[in-house]
């Protein structure tokens, strides 16, 4: 087994939920803010709410290099 950290973003639900390129911002901005760790993965999901708008995040695998 190998550990890693993680963290999911998404937008608040509500208006602009679907917005990509606002998620994608804050995204990079999570990603910039990240000290000591080396990304591994990052996935991409989109979920459909209960009032058929996207609703789309991301999941974000990290190395603690501080370890």
């Amino acid at each position: 087994m190998y550990p890693a950290k993680h963290f999911s973003l998404s937008l608040p639900r509500g208006e602009g939920q679907d917005n990509i390129p606002e998620l994608l911002k804050q995204l990079a901005k999570e990603l910039e803010a990240v000290d000591g760790m080396e990304v591994m993965d990052i996935v991409f999901r989109n979920e459909i709410d209960e009032d058929g708008v996207d609703w789309p995040s991301f999941t974000v695998y990290l190395n603690d290099l501080r370890q």
